[in-house]
């Protein structure tokens, strides 16, 4: 019989992986965008755009994601 705990962490394991895919979706979704809309682009541009999409998944990522472990995920 499986116990609260580990159904807990099985649930919170499952969100963190689909935090971890839309966060990825996310900056595939910025990335493509941000070139399309700049294109062409400077390295440095690049590098840039790359940076806050970056930032703006990872922060996504800790607003979805759950449980004491969801560094591990990140």
């Amino acid at each position: 019989m499986p116990s609260i705990q580990s159904s807990w962490q099985y649930i919170c394991e499952n969100e963190c992986n689909k935090a971890v895919q839309e966060s990825f979706d996310f900056y595939d979704k910025q990335m493509y965008e941000g070139f399309n809309q700049n294109a062409p682009m400077f390295e440095e541009d690049l590098k840039y755009l790359s940076s806050d999409a970056k930032k703006k998944a990872v922060d996504q990522f800790m607003k979805a994601a759950v449980g004491e472990n969801k560094d591990d995920f990140l």
